[in-house]
């Protein structure tokens, strides 16, 4: 899992949308923060809907493996931006090695697109 003060919870303001990026199985949004927060970060949220996967194990499996895959680009991130990920089609079938891999592969792919990295 990501250390607390990286995931994104309830009640956190985004901020305003800066811009979208896609990938065949992702989708990036990008947030910038208020101008208000005294230290640097990078918050981050990955979000599996139930369109996509109907059963929770498989979107919680979703989640951890890609929260897993997210932790090496963390450091390397441009600071105070908000990412949210969305998956965009059933990963559910992958093995979780391929899941990994994909993960990986991907989000690097959006951060590089988005010049976050």
């Amino acid at each position: 899992m990501l250390p607390q003060k990286n995931r994104l919870r309830r009640g956190f303001g985004v901020g305003k949308k800066v811009e979208e990026r896609k990938s065949p199985s992702f989708l990036l949004k990008v947030f910038a923060s208020k101008e208000s927060q005294k230290k640097p970060f990078v918050k981050v949220s990955l979000l599996v809907p139930k369109k996509t996967e109907k059963l929770a194990t498989k979107r919680n499996t979703i989640r951890r493996v890609g929260y897993e895959a997210l932790k090496d680009f963390l450091p390397n991130v441009s600071p105070n931006h908000t990412l949210v990920f969305l998956t965009l089609r059933p990963l559910g079938k992958e093995t979780k090695k391929n899941l990994r891999a994909l993960c990986k592969k991907e989000f690097e792919e959006l951060l590089s697109q988005a010049k976050l990295l």
